[in-house]
């Protein structure tokens, strides 16, 4: 994000990514850079019942994940009322997380952290698509996450360039 504008991040609770770089949120909020981010819905009564492919799954921790991560959010969105910041929830389950870096302007980099076959982000396999090298894929990415995916989630914190569209 040194030399980026935007971040676009979702996945599931996304608990220890949202405390690992609050500071960094806080910081890029202030800078004036955007922030995007999608979790699992926590009212999905869906998520008591998942099979999920993560390790030690529980729905009543998972769901606690999202609330706390939600909550962080907020109070970001409190301190920064006027800045960049976006929060959505979704009922479609990932089976990966996804970062896409400046895609307000169509992206400059997508990671994907896969959730199989162990699941934990300590553990799971990663993989960087590049817009020119991997366009076919990129673009299928970019599309089905940054656009399909925000368009279809639920606003939690609305992002102000959202109401510009």
């Amino acid at each position: 994000m040194e030399y980026s504008h935007e971040l676009f991040y979702t996945g599931g609770h996304l608990h220890s990514f949202i405390h690992s770089y609050t500071n960094y949120f806080e910081k890029w909020l202030r800078q004036g850079k955007s922030i995007r981010l999608i979790l699992q819905d926590p009212k999905n009564e869906g998520l008591n019942k998942l099979a999920m492919p993560c390790v030690n799954y529980n729905s009543g921790v998972y769901v606690a994940q999202i609330i706390d991560s939600l909550s962080i959010l907020e109070q970001l969105d409190k301190r920064y009322p006027t800045a960049k910041l976006g929060g959505r929830v979704t009922n479609i389950t990932p089976t990966q997380s996804v970062s896409v870096i400046d895609g307000h302007t169509g992206g400059t980099s997508l990671c994907m952290l896969h959730h199989l076959p162990n699941g934990e982000s300590s553990s799971a396999p990663f993989m960087y698509l590049d817009p020119i090298k991997d366009k076919e894929w990129f673009e299928l990415f970019y599309e089905r996450y940054y656009k399909y995916l925000w368009n279809e989630s639920r606003v939690i914190i609305a992002h102000p360039d959202d109401a510009r569209h």
